[in-house]
């Protein structure tokens, strides 16, 4: 692959990524949610392609029906959280207590924006190519547009207020939707 190649295919890979940064951001965010967001979704991204080569093609074959209808699940649990939160929790000190970048939600996120990098692996692996180079610009790039999306969603957050939370939710549904009909 050559490096335009490789460059278009990670900013592809990253416009989840990015999406879901503008969700985190919209919920206010400080340097530990910047980090652990993009250290996560550039890890993923970085390691998902790797895994998909090194995954038979017949097994991925198994699972990869389920891919999209796995990812748009978490996807649509987390934006409808966000938007319980916003429109039926009455405390108000409550709301925005919750950080997407810890524990199982984090974990959860990373999976559902990497899951297409798993299916690039595959190709690459098909085609022969060397996998460290794509899998390093994949991984830097995600956590580059992670990070720069939770800046937009922060400053969205400053201008908007909680509207942006619900903005952010919707981002994510729209993620959803996009990956059911892919």
């Amino acid at each position: 692959m050559q490096a335009l190649e490789i460059l278009i295919l990670a900013i592809g890979l990253g416009t989840d990524a990015f999406s879901v940064g503008v969700s985190v951001g919209s919920r206010g965010a400080k340097f530990r949610q910047y980090f652990r967001a993009g250290f996560h979704f550039g890890l993923f991204q970085f390691f998902m392609p790797i895994l998909g080569w090194l995954t038979s093609y017949e097994i991925a074959g198994l699972f990869s029906q389920y891919n999209k209808f796995i990812a748009a699940g978490i996807l649509i649990l987390i934006a409808g959280h966000m938007l319980h939160e916003v429109f039926c929790d009455k405390n108000e000190d409550k709301l925005g207590k919750k950080d997407l970048t810890k524990g199982w939600t984090l974990v959860a996120l990373s999976i559902a924006t990497s899951i297409d990098a798993f299916g690039v692996g595959l190709g690459i692996g098909l085609i022969g190519s060397s996998l460290v180079k794509p899998c390093l610009v994949i991984g830097l790039v995600a956590a580059l547009m992670t990070i720069t999306g939770i800046a937009l969603g922060k400053r969205l957050a400053h201008i908007i207020g909680k509207k942006a939370e619900v903005f952010g939710a919707c981002i994510l549904l729209v993620i959803a939707v996009k990956i059911m009909l892919s």
